[in-house]
């Protein structure tokens, strides 16, 4: 049996007027997005310039690219969704990676304004197409198809940015919007990723300066318009460090050159291979900051940070256009993961570059801006034949957002990154050198003393009242200088016998490890002695158990016994540090209630390990001396925090016996002590020399930092106070 064909009848899809409306507000949703949208119309159309300049109820968006003559109006302009932008990928002339994709950038303009004129010369055509557009009228018919536009083309003489005579102008009247210095702001930001952010930066990377893409903006009429310039412009200038790289001509040099500069001109220049190259040119400049203190230039803290944790990072432009995919969300350097992973040592440097925990100063990416420039199209034909057919240089990914991650990639990434391994070695070397302590040639009480001779010989040129304070003023600063002198000489005479301690300290926990091996091997023989194997198991055990104490007894030389604790000085997390030192008293600690309550992000003055970890290890040890006769739960509690005048602080309180605080500086003084403690403690090392505060004390001087005796927190009877100036925190 046959079926019987039935024909089918035809619907079609239309779309309602009112789309205009809702695809402006969703699809762009912000007024600064929107104009920032029309200003990337300029960049795809190859301009050099784009001005925007906004009047009375009016914004003038002009630029110098290759217009648009009325048939490209037509298919391109007034068709809402159109692809041919992703589907030719770069610009016709200057091949710019085209920036829209989706064909809704005009519908900015329906979000901007209610009515708009548009003028565009095409590049080489002598008509002129205007255009005027009604967007309420548009939005007022039923259907998207049936809203219209009234155009004219004419035989005008219409120039556009730079005197051109082609190019593409909309003005915007009716808007929708007030414009302020805030919304301004906006527009700043979004178009600032279109270009790099330094003014003048330029190489042999394939970029031509001259064919760079510049934007001005102009609004007179608005308070604080400036602002995008001058605030910007101001906050890359408060950089620290520069660092310059380039590879140039790689393909043949097998090269890359790197210039590190500092604030004060200091200047760093190397130059490291680069095996197999497959980069013929590139060029990057990092900025690195400190975004704490006073920035100056009228810029704030909190700003600089806010725009640095957007901006911040380092990008990557493909001719003179940012790679979106580049910057502070992407870890591309892996800044953060060293970081993380409290990595200290450069894994791209050579070893005769490597300075002690050098990584310390690397940068995290929240506090540099950088812009490294290549030229894709370039490095394609600069490619060697058998090199370019396996497609080994650098090149775009499909997205036309990044890099294709080949070889050539990992080159570039390499250098970059070495170059700011470098910076972090030499701010390490620099911290180092400075860090050193530098004796002054002339003593201040004989300083003082010359201030004394020159006052009498111009006695009479001063009034008699006059002289008579300021030389009884000077012969109170030259005995307090000479008492202080005197003390520095007494604590000076104590640090050799300290040497000598800590160098025998060294040695007897050498010797006392090589002993515990030999007790090891005894043990051994006693566990497999015949005869009664449970007495054997027995004494077998309790000798486990006694080495072991042993060994937790000599983790209280671990920082003396690493060089680099030692040696190196850096600024250290203090949680780090003290539940180092309480870790390595565990042995002593039982039964005391420990409160640890340390910022994790805090930081001591530069120091060493050593010096830290000495310092509190002392203070612990005093607080457990307290303690022994302490009566229920013996209680310690170690905290930081910050007080009046920017100052940080780490305390120590305990419950013990207590002091009196109208003595408390007695027991900073060499052989001092409040009392005798038990001969089992001494043996065990903790305390009992009257030495242990005045450790503590010349530390902290040499440190910058108060050690002392406060009155005693909330439910204990002594807290120790270490304080020092600490930049205020955001």
């Amino acid at each position: 049996m046959e079926l019987e064909q039935k024909s089918k009848d035809i619907l079609t899809f239309t779309v309602d007027s009112a789309l205009l409306k809702e695809l402006g507000e969703r699809l762009v949703g912000k007024a600064h997005i929107a104009l920032a949208e029309l200003v990337k119309n300029a960049y795809d159309a190859d301009a050099l310039a784009c001005k925007i300049t906004f009047g009375n109820d009016t914004v003038e968006i002009v630029d110098n690219g290759h217009g648009m003559g009325l048939d490209d109006f037509t298919k391109y302009w007034m068709r809402v969704g159109t692809t041919h932008k992703q589907q030719k990928a770069i610009s016709p002339e200057l091949e710019r990676p085209m920036t829209g994709s989706k064909g809704v950038g005009r519908l900015a303009v329906q979000f901007l304004a209610h009515k708009v004129h548009i003028e565009t010369t095409a590049k080489g055509s002598t008509k002129t197409l205007l255009v005027d557009v009604d967007w309420d009228s548009a939005v007022e018919h039923e259907y998207l198809t049936e809203a219209t536009a009234e155009y004219e083309l004419v035989n005008k003489d219409i120039r556009y940015t730079e005197e051109q005579k082609h190019g593409f102008r909309i003005i915007l009247s009716g808007l929708q919007q007030e414009w302020d210095s805030a919304s301004l702001a906006g527009l700043a930001k979004e178009v600032w990723t279109l270009r790099p952010p330094f003014d003048g930066f330029a190489g042999k990377g394939g970029h031509d300066k001259a064919k760079d893409f510049r934007i001005h903006l102009i609004a007179p009429s608005i308070p604080g318009s400036d602002t995008f310039e001058t605030q910007v412009k101001a906050a890359i200038g408060l950089w620290i460090a520069k660092i310059e790289g380039k590879i140039e001509n790689g393909w043949k040099t097998q090269r890359q050159l790197v210039t590190v500069t500092f604030k004060d001109g200091t200047t760093v220049r190397e130059s490291f291979p680069i095996e197999n190259c497959q980069v013929d040119n590139a060029t990057w400049e990092i900025r690195i900051f400190n975004l704490s203190g006073h920035l100056g230039q009228h810029i704030k803290v909190g700003d600089a940070r806010e725009y640095f944790s957007e901006f911040g990072g380092v990008h990557v432009y493909d001719g003179p256009f940012r790679l979106p995919y580049y910057g502070i969300q992407q870890d591309w350097l892996g800044l953060e993961y060293d970081h993380s992973h409290r990595k200290v040592k450069s894994k791209l440097l050579p070893d005769h570059y490597h300075v002690e925990r050098a990584l310390n100063d690397l940068p995290t990416q929240g506090r540099i801006l950088g812009v490294v420039r290549v030229d894709t199209g370039h490095e394609m034909q600069r490619a060697p034949k058998n090199k370019k057919s396996a497609r080994h240089f650098l090149k775009m990914q499909v997205t036309r957002d990044r890099l294709q991650i080949n070889t050539a990639y990992e080159q570039l990434r390499n250098a970059v990154r070495l170059s700011l391994d470098l910076y972090a070695v030499e701010s390490m070397r620099r911290n180092l050198e400075q860090a050193k302590y530098d004796r002054p040639d002339e003593s201040a009480d004989a300083g003082l003393e010359k201030v004394q001779h020159v006052l009498v010989a111009h006695k009479a040129a001063i009034p008699e009242d006059v002289y008579h304070d300021l030389t009884h003023e000077l012969s109170s600063f030259v005995d307090t200088a000479k008492r202080e002198q005197n003390y520095r000489d007494v604590l000076a005479a104590m640090l050799g016998p300290l040497a000598t301690a800590g160098m025998a300290a060294l040695a007897l926990d050498h010797e006392m490890g090589r002993e515990l091996s030999v007790l090891d091997n005894i043990a051994l023989r006693i566990k497999g002695l015949s005869g009664d194997k449970r007495l054997s198991n027995e004494i077998y055990q309790e000798m486990c158990e006694w080495i072991a104490r042993i060994r937790r007894m000599r983790q209280v030389f671990e920082p003396l016994a690493d060089k680099e604790d030692r040696e190196t000085i850096s600024s250290l997390r203090a949680e780090r540090v003290l539940k180092l030192a309480q870790s390595n008293l565990s042995p002593f600690l039982g039964g005391v209630d420990i409160d640890f309550t340390v910022d994790e992000k805090m930081r001591l003055p530069y120091a060493t390990l050593a010096e830290w970890h000495g310092l509190f290890q002392n203070v612990i040890t005093n607080a457990l001396n307290a303690m022994v006769e302490t009566r229920g739960k013996r209680q310690l509690r170690i905290s930081s925090g910050r007080g009046p005048g920017l100052r940080a602080w780490v305390r120590i309180s305990d419950n013990g016996s207590g002091i009196d605080l109208s003595h408390s500086e007695d027991f900073f003084e060499p052989f001092k002590r409040k009392g005798d403690i038990s001969k089992d403690r001494k043996s065990m090392g903790l305390g009992g020399h009257g030495l242990g505060l005045t450790i503590v004390r010349m530390i902290a001087e040499n440190r910058k930092c108060r050690a002392r005796f406060i009155e005693p927190e909330s439910g204990f009877s002594t807290t120790f106070e270490l304080s020092w100036s600490a930049p205020k925190e955001k």
